[in-house]
């Protein structure tokens, strides 16, 4: 008696990979696996012979290919009706869906001379996510017997040989980084996961801190990485969550904490000679920093100036009222983390040098004034 389950409907055209192969054998055909049914049947003509289904597991499993041998043995002519062989042998399989037959498909074309011979079909199958979770797999056949000068022709229907479940693979995997702290802007910053499945990969998400962030495909084994060098200073989740083509999901979540890691940007001005009368110079800074706080300026170690600064800006600080002597300049930036940065300069304040003029009349006048003297003392 056949037995049936209502199932979802099997799409023909995405149930089935074919290929066709069939053999003769003096012997029955060597199994593919541990797994035969067998149905025993007696032709028109009289002539005995055993349906089997030679099959590797009756468990499937969505997206992993299986295949298995669909066949007769004729375990006896008919001697008294003069039978001598099977000839334009079909082999057919099918499945039962619940709600009806499907057809699957079907191999003509073998003869049968020999009791003992076989014929088979070789089907291959992966199975799909429209394949129901069980159904019962059926086999039938049809041939004509050699009896004299007629053919007596069989049809010996559907025969149902095993119920299938099918299971869906193992739900994709994903490696696990570890949580990391990086600077503002580290511009080589990323995360990279790899995700690994039995089936084909769909679509991934990102999230931050539960927000979707990107969209994409991923390709099994081939690491999928996402930047961080446009993040803010903050705490965030970072989550992936990969699909494979039959909605199974895997996620992973990394927490990166971005940090101002950076101490502020300061130039090295070189050091400088000045005069003690000089007017007009300055000790200029360029300076940088994504968060700046403050600066203090020292002059042999004592604060001299402090304020706030900006960006991305110049410093400038005028050299006046200097006597003679050396001076230790230095500029120690802060930004808003603590960072800290400085540069020091030695300023030489040294005596003003006279004109060339004026050295000129004052050898000038010691010359006169020598003369003088010396021409006093010649009258006396």
């Amino acid at each position: 008696m056949k037995t049936s389950a209502k199932l979802l409907k099997i799409p023909l055209l995405v149930l089935l990979s074919l290929s066709s192969l069939f053999l003769i054998q003096q012997t029955k055909i060597q199994p593919v696996s541990a797994a035969i049914y067998e149905s025993e049947k007696t032709a028109t003509g009289g002539s005995n012979y055993t349906l089997y289904l030679d099959l590797s597991s009756t468990t499937w499993i969505r997206g992993s290919s299986i295949y298995f041998d669909v066949g007769l043995t004729v375990d006896s002519f008919n001697s008294s009706n003069s039978v001598t062989d099977f000839h334009s042998i079909e082999i057919w399989m099918k499945f039962d869906n619940g709600s009806g037959y499907i057809f699957t498909s079907s191999l003509g074309g073998g003869v049968i001379d020999s009791e003992g011979e076989s014929f088979k079909n070789r089907w291959f199958i992966t199975p799909t996510i429209a394949m129901a979770d069980s159904f019962s797999l059926y086999i039938g056949s049809r041939f004509y017997e050699k009896a004299g000068v007629s053919n007596l022709y069989t049809n010996d229907g559907w025969t149902s040989m095993v119920n299938i479940t099918v299971n869906n693979p193992a739900a994709p995997t994903v490696t696990h980084p570890v949580d990391q702290t990086i600077n503002e802007g580290e511009p080589d910053a990323r995360i990279y996961w790899t995700v690994t499945t039995t089936l084909s990969p769909f679509n991934y998400e990102i999230y931050e801190n539960n927000s979707l962030f990107e969209v994409g495909i991923w390709t099994a084994q081939v690491p999928l990485f996402y930047s961080l060098n446009y993040l803010p200073i903050g705490d965030f989740n970072i989550t992936l969550v990969a699909y494979d083509g039959y909605n199974q999901a895997c996620s992973d979540s990394v927490i990166v904490y971005v940090r101002d890691l950076q101490a502020p940007e300061i130039s090295s001005p070189e050091d400088m000679v000045i005069e003690e009368s000089a007017t007009g110079e300055y000790l200029t800074w360029s300076a940088y920093d994504l968060h700046p706080e403050s600066y203090q300026l020292l002059r042999d170690g004592v604060v001299i100036d402090s304020d706030t600064w900006d960006q991305n800006t110049y410093l400038n600080f005028p050299l006046n009222n200097l006597i003679v002597g050396t001076y230790n300049y230095c500029l120690v930036l802060t930004d808003e983390s603590n960072n800290v940065a400085s540069d020091c300069v030695m300023v030489e304040v040294v005596q003003t040098t006279r004109s060339g003029g004026l050295n000129i009349l004052v050898n000038v006048l010691a010359l006169i004034s020598v003369l003088s003297v010396s021409s006093i003392l010649k009258k006396k």
